[in-house]
Parts: structure tokens; C-alpha cells; sequence
């Protein structure tokens, strides 16, 4: 997850912005988790599948970024269960709270 720890550096990667709509990166998620602001354990895990995808949609396929993303993204999808309750109701909407302990197994 090394690409992921911070930000991008929009003033490097100047296009970023214009291409990302909702940049999020591993720190931001780090500091959602310490605020209590992810209401369910599906929040959660849709930050870290944004962040992979972001990084899908920006980076070129032969890119470390790109891959490591991929990779992120499978064991994401992977290994961040949802149980029952902590899914989404039939609207699509995340439904059961997280807490900062239980968020990935």
C-alpha cells in the first residue's frame, strides 16, 4: 500500500484533480477512522475500493501505481468482509455502524 500513504502532490501531478473527482488516500482514511466518522464498515471498505479505483482510473497499466492497486483492490475486496448487517439495505445505502477495531479482519 506504499503509494497510498499520503496525498497525491497535486502541484507535481498537476492534471490529477481534473481526472479524480474524489481523491482519497490512506491517511485521510486513517484519519476518518480516528474521528468515528465512518458510520458503517461498508463506508470504510467503499474509501479503500475508491482509492485503488482512483488510482486505476489515473495510472497507465505498466505503472507500480497501477498495479499496486490492483493488487490492493483484490485483497480489499477480498479480506474487508461484510457481515449481514454491516451490508447495504435494498436502496444501496450502508446500514450497521463500524467501529475503529472491527473495521477490517
Amino acid at each position: 500500500a506504499w503509494p497510498f500513504h499520503e496525498p497525491v502532490d497535486v502541484t507535481v501531478v498537476t492534471d490529477y484533480l481534473e481526472i479524480i473527482q474524489c481523491p482519497i488516500d490512506l491517511s485521510a482514511i486513517q484519519k476518518k477512522i480516528d474521528e468515528n466518522a465512518y458510520a458503517t464498515k461498508a463506508a470504510f471498505k467503499d474509501d479503500l475500493v475508491l482509492m485503488c479505483e482512483n488510482s486505476i482510473a489515473y495510472n497507465s497499466p505498466d505503472t507500480n501505481y497501477y498495479k499496486a492497486a490492483k493488487d490492493l483492490l483484490e485483497f480489499v475486496k477480498k479480506k474487508v468482509v461484510l457481515e449481514p448487517q454491516d451490508g447495504r439495505d435494498k436502496a444501496g445505502y450502508a446500514s450497521a455502524p463500524a467501529t475503529k477495531k472491527h473495521l477490517v479482519r
